[in-house]
């Protein structure tokens, strides 16, 4: 089930150029272009919405999806949402995520995660 926190009445305008030229971890990236005022590993990012945003698994354009840490993931990981295509299928833009020429860290836009069962 993808983990989708949204804020109530925020709603985040397209990445901008300049952010999309951002280098670096998954979590500032998220921040700066959801709006979503959480700091923290990304596996925190869904305990410490409960008190400040809608959480749900409906996606939205502008939400979040916070994906629990695991052993590929220890730190978890946190996407923005750019396009739902299906509830289950959304298109997400996030950092830090596949590797360019040998490095980590850059924005990747376009990427389409799939929600199993």
């Amino acid at each position: 089930m993808l983990s989708i926190l949204g804020a109530a009445a925020l709603v985040a305008a397209p990445a901008s150029a300049s952010i999309l030229n951002y280098v670096g971890e998954c979590v500032p990236f998220a921040r700066a272009a959801s709006g979503i005022q959480i700091w923290g590993d990304a596996w925190t990012w869904w305990s410490q919405a409960a008190s400040k945003y809608q959480r749900g698994q409906a996606p939205e354009v502008g939400a979040v999806v916070a994906f629990a840490k695991s052993g590929a993931l220890p730190l978890g990981h946190v996407s923005v949402v750019s396009r739902v295509i299906e509830p289950r299928v959304v298109m997400v833009t996030h950092a830090n995520w596949s590797r360019f020429d040998g490095k980590r860290g850059q924005v990747e836009q376009r990427h389409v995660l799939l929600d199993l069962p």
